[in-house]
């Protein structure tokens, strides 16, 4: 930690007054940029303090996920490909540590560490049937490898570019898995990417890849988990870099508890809202009833 002050990382105690109260209504702006928020704070401060939070929703959850089963698709960085020398890395990945942090009956990790092949439109339907909510990162890799021609546009959507493959992807989901709830997270913000793009004049920004994710995930009525937007584990802040992700894509033990962790908070959020809104529904309905029988 590089900055002045003391880090006071979440202990599983709850407090009334918590000390990251002056923050938490700039944390809870789901709208806001990246650049809006580096404005604010570095990624290790926001990294940190998101983390918290995310910490605190875990302890609080009442959500029950034992009878639920999650099917991660993604790439290296859900693969933990980084780890592969380790024995026994696959328990580091973030869909190891979400299993655990949610209790959930299930996680299958769908990701796939080689460089630019097995797209996930091809490989889709290797979820298994029984899926209850399917969670989708990718992009990272596309950032590092695709041209303007190659990247394709949302008004044409054709095979084979992102555009049209992640549409492809999108649409398929859909009519593979009626019943399960989807979930895509944009990639993490990379270093590597501006360091590429300076080395290959044809590769475009990771902004352009983000919209499109945001925006067909719109169409679709999928729910986003905006990690690029959130200013966590940004690896252009060398601190992020020197903490959580090594060689400024994958993440350490550390950096990849912390992308579980916020996954996990992410999903408890949704269902809380979820239960939220069916009770708001049902008492609007019983209020309906009411003024019916006094009329």
């Amino acid at each position: 930690v590089s900055h002045n002050g003391e880090i006071n990382y979440y202990d599983g105690t709850m407090t009334g007054s918590s000390i990251f109260d002056e923050w938490r209504h700039i944390y809870e702006q789901e709208e806001m940029s990246l650049a809006d928020r580096r404005l604010l704070r570095t990624s290790l401060e926001e990294t940190l303090e998101v983390n918290q939070a995310d910490r605190e929703r875990i302890a609080e959850n009442r959500k029950d996920f034992s009878e639920v089963k999650i099917a991660c698709l993604g790439d290296s960085i859900t693969a933990a490909a980084n780890l592969e020398g380790e024995e026994g890395y696959q328990q580091y990945s973030y869909p190891s540590r979400l299993k655990e942090l949610l209790g959930a009956q299930e996680v299958y990790n769908l990701g796939i560490g080689r460089y630019w092949s097995d797209a996930y439109v091809d490989r889709y339907q290797e979820i298994p049937e029984d899926t209850d909510i399917i969670l989708v990162m990718g992009g990272t890799n596309d950032g590092f490898c695709v041209s303007e021609k190659e990247f394709g546009s949302l008004d044409e959507r054709a095979r084979r570019t992102f555009c049209g493959d992640l549409d492809e992807l999108m649409r398929g989901l859909r009519e593979s898995y009626p019943d399960a709830e989807i979930f895509f997270a944009t990639p993490l913000p990379n270093v590597l990417q501006d360091y590429l793009m300076s080395e290959r004049d044809y590769l475009l920004p990771q902004q352009k890849f983000v919209d499109v994710i945001l925006t067909l995930a719109g169409e679709y009525d999928y729910g986003v988990i905006d990690l690029y937007n959130s200013n966590i584990l940004d690896s252009h802040d060398a601190n992020v870099v020197a903490d959580y992700i090594p060689d400024g894509v994958h993440g350490n033990h550390d950096g990849y508890q912390i992308m579980a962790e916020h996954f996990a908070s992410e999903l408890i959020q949704h269902y809380e809202e979820k239960e939220e809104e069916t009770e708001a529904s049902a008492s609007v309905s019983e209020n309906n009833a009411d003024g019916k029988e006094t009329s």
